[in-house]
Parts: structure tokens; C-alpha cells; sequence
């Protein structure tokens, strides 16, 4: 669309974008005048979209070719990527592993008095470190400790469980956590809403929404 279009097109819609947008409906008069409006808008709106395709529709095409022709390689560099940073983390992750529970078991014989400081320094000196960084004439990699997480039991994440004066547990829900970490799954809802299916907690409710025909 040349700049031209798009001022003229702009000029069109400048006043029946102000009018609506100052319009309160409050009668049927009002909402002779809003339907009035909404169809100039959407008339201008597909006036717009006519133009703007124009210029879009054979970049969209041309890109789509692209991406195509290019699919087959990226996929195939993705899942090699994929394959080896996985088998790169499993392997650090194990001896990161190794090495903290090797630290712990030194600790925990400080502790018991087992061992002096002396000697359980020299047993950490002893414990082998593992590279952060790995470097070959291709390249590098240096790896970074991420803190990750995995949802076992997703119920104790939002349920307390205390127990009374007699040794019963008892198991409340925190609804604060409750509306922190549950999402709900607005597709799955709405699905069964249109199957006439209502679920517990959710308030269904009719709006009037309209639908413009011109």
C-alpha cells in the first residue's frame, strides 16, 4: 500500500474512530448510532486489510517458500543439537553429582569427629574437580549450574498438612497458592462448557456480543 493510501484511508477513519470512541449507548437511538458506526469502521477496516494484503500476501508466500526449503536442514541440525547438549548435561550433571555427595561424605566425617580440619582438607584437595570448561580448536563450552524444577505431586504445592493436639493430620488448602500455581486450562473449560459441561468453582455467565454485518 503506497503512503498515499494509507492517508487517505487514515483521513476516512479519523472521524468515525472519534465519534465512536466518545459514544456512550444509553437508548435505542444510541444504538442505531453505534451500529451505524461499527459498520463504517469495519467497512473502513476491510479497506485496509484489502490494501495491506496486497503488499503481504506474496511476502507471506515468498517467505513460506523459504522456510520450506530450508526445513529439511534446520530440522536436521535441531535434533543433532538437541541430542548432544542432552548427553553433554546428563554427564556433567552425574559428576557435579559425584563430586558434592564425595564433599558431603568429607563433611559429614568433620562433623562426627571422625577426622580434623586438617585432614579433611586434604581429603577435599584430593576430590577431582570438574571442568566448567571444555575447549577444543572448534570451539568451547563453558557450563553453568541452572536451578531446574519438576512438579511431582502437584496437590502439595498448595495443601498444608499440620496435624491436631490428638497426632491426626489434618490437610487444609492455601488458597492463595492455590491461585499462584494452579492454571487453569482455559481451552479444556471452554470445551466443555460448549458440551453443556459446567465444572465447580467456574461461574458461567451470557454476555451480548455483537456481530457486524455489512
Amino acid at each position: 500500500m503506497t503512503e498515499n493510501k494509507i492517508a487517505i484511508i487514515q483521513k476516512s477513519l479519523q472521524p468515525v474512530a472519534n465519534e465512536a470512541l466518545t459514544l456512550k449507548v444509553k437508548s435505542h437511538g444510541d444504538m442505531l448510532v453505534a451500529t451505524d458506526l461499527l459498520s463504517k469502521l469495519n467497512q473502513i477496516n476491510d479497506r485496509a486489510e484489502e490494501e495491506k494484503q496486497k503488499v503481504l500476501k506474496p511476502l507471506n508466500e515468498a517467505r513460506t517458500a523459504e522456510i520450506k526449503r530450508w526445513r529439511p536442514i534446520i530440522g536436521f541440525y535441531e535434533e543433532a543439537i538437541k541430542h548432544i547438549r542432552s548427553e553433554m548435561t546428563t554427564y556433567q550433571s552425574k559428576e557435579a553429582d559425584k563430586q558434592r555427595a564425595r564433599e558431603e561424605a568429607v563433611a559429614d566425617k568433620l562433623s562426627k569427629g571422625e577426622i580434623d580440619l586438617d585432614q579433611a582438607m586434604s581429603k577435599i584437595e584430593k576430590i577431582k574437580t570438574i571442568d566448567k570448561k571444555v575447549a577444543t580448536d572448534a570451539g568451547s563450552v563453558q557450563f553453568r549450574a541452572t536451578k531446574k524444577y519438576e512438579v511431582m505431586d502437584m496437590s502439595l504445592i498448595f495443601t498444608k498438612v499440620t496435624t491436631d493436639r490428638h497426632g491426626k493430620a489434618i490437610v487444609t488448602i492455601d488458597n492463595d497458592l492455590l491461585a499462584k500455581y494452579l492454571i487453569p486450562n482455559d481451552k479444556a473449560i471452554t470445551e466443555d462448557m460448549k458440551n453443556g459441561i459446567e465444572i465447580p468453582g467456574v461461574r458461567y455467565y451470557t454476555e451480548q456480543t455483537p456481530v457486524n454485518y455489512r
